[in-house]
């Protein structure tokens, strides 16, 4: 799956490439700011504070996948973590990763930020 497929990110052109000075304007915005920008866009009024035990930053049964409504859970990283994502960003032993996944017909995405690249995971 892409981000194209998910009907809510339609707007959004998915061919052009980040500039370089895109993506350093990206790599200062604070997570939380992300978070809330997503929750936007997915129709999603309930964004969750952070905490150390959270399954996912983001969670919603409001997503649109090539027409079907679906259950999702975001992860997110913010500046402090501008490199690709492995099991030691994704909390303790790595467990953030496998509890975000709400049930077996949803989908989990994690997103991060690479100097010049979009990272997606899904």
């Amino acid at each position: 799956m892409y981000p194209s497929d998910i009907s809510q990110f339609n707007g959004i052109d998915f061919t052009s490439p980040f500039t370089e000075a895109e993506g350093e304007v990206v790599l200062r915005v604070p997570e939380d700011v992300v978070k809330h920008a997503f929750a936007g866009l997915i129709g999603e009024s309930y964004v969750p504070k952070d905490w150390g035990g959270e399954r996912s930053d983001l969670y919603t049964s409001r997503v649109f996948v090539r027409g079907r409504q679906v259950s999702a859970a975001w992860l997110f990283k913010g500046p402090g973590h501008p490199r690709a994502m492995d099991v030691k960003a994704l909390g303790k032993n790595g467990t953030k990763s496998i509890d975000c996944s709400p049930s077996p017909r949803s989908y989990s995405f994690c997103s991060t930020v690479i100097r010049s690249s979009r990272a997606w995971l899904a």
